[in-house]
């Protein structure tokens, strides 16, 4: 009896041993989490990861970062770890992401500051309650553990919302076991050239933005009293003639594809109406990628929006 439970065992040994292994060799592929998102629309991460033994690369792609280098992972055990690269405006950031291979899928500890997405802060600054990053240091939400208990941000996880504690895990599910395919390449816009003067923009566009101010309480009632303040208070006489919208108007897509308000903007048309009849130019804020700098919905193709309105015969102003 005693040599048969000795049997058994090495073998429940054997088999935690070759459930470590294959752990530590089978993330090769395409991983995806996904998170409610501003707007209506969930928010994607994907990672791409090639493994070899104990050790992986690959990269991790965000909305908002677009795609950045994975380098030093390492699985152990269930425990992973891995840096990502991106490049900060010529200077090269490091990013330290923790983990752990769950039952559920690849559970990721995002580091703390993601303010602008994973990777888009420096060490020391978290998101603000806008979702842009207030730059404000952690170090009071920052608990023993490295990762802090999150504050008044802390959310089922523990960790926090990503604006006032740690940002939330990433629990991203593989949708492929393929060989990730090479990152795609940053676009070069080539060297700068010098644009020839051709009259027009004898001052600089002058007017008045809604995000430093308002940020997300933006919303039709308030840019009407803007329009009318600007108009009473004479900025439109001394040249201030465009109220522009910035981040935060946008809500889901349409049956066709295109970015519909949300309910802050019942009447967008009804809205830039009531602007023009002020003698005012009206202007609204979008990005060209999939997502916003506050995580709202973006146009994939700003191009090819463009083109699609100017073929309707809108003008833009």
């Amino acid at each position: 009896m005693k040599r048969f439970q000795l049997v058994g065992m090495g073998l429940v040994a054997m088999g935690a041993i070759s459930a470590q292994t294959i752990g530590a060799t089978d993330l090769t592929g395409h991983w995806v989490a996904s998170q409610p998102g501003r707007g209506g629309q969930p928010q994607e991460t994907s990672v791409w990861i090639k493994a070899s033994g104990d050790t992986f690369t690959g990269y991790m792609t965000t909305a908002r970062n677009g795609s950045v280098p994975i380098v030093d992972g390492r699985v152990s055990g269930d425990p992973v770890t891995f840096t990502t690269v991106s490049d900060n405006y010529g200077e090269e950031q490091r990013q330290q992401y923790t983990g752990s291979i769950t039952a559920g899928g690849l559970l990721i500890h995002q580091p703390a500051g993601g303010g602008r997405g994973a990777g888009g802060m420096p060490p020391g600054g978290r998101a603000g309650a806008d979702g842009r990053g207030a730059g404000v240091a952690a170090a009071a939400a920052v608990g023993a553990n490295g990762r802090g208990p999150g504050a008044a941000g802390t959310g089922a996880n523990g960790r926090g919302d990503g604006r006032d504690g740690p940002p939330p895990d990433l629990l991203a599910k593989r949708v492929s076991s393929e060989t990730p395919p090479p990152m795609p390449e940053k676009v070069d816009l080539g060297p700068m050239q010098e644009v020839k003067y051709n009259g027009l923009a004898k001052t600089p566009p002058m007017g008045w933005n809604s995000w430093n101010k308002f940020r997300n309480q933006v919303s039709d009632k308030l840019l009407r009293e803007v329009a009318d303040g600007m108009v009473r208070n004479g900025l439109k006489a001394a040249g201030y003639i465009y109220v522009n919208i910035d981040d935060t108007w946008e809500g889901p897509r349409d049956a066709t594809g295109n970015i519909t308000t949300n309910d802050r903007f019942p009447d967008m048309k009804a809205l830039g109406d009531y602007i023009h009849s002020k003698g005012l130019k009206f202007g609204i804020y979008s990005s060209p990628g999939p997502a916003t700098c506050a995580g709202y919905l973006a146009v994939t193709s700003m191009r090819s929006r463009m083109r699609r309105l100017m073929r309707r015969g809108a003008s833009i102003t």
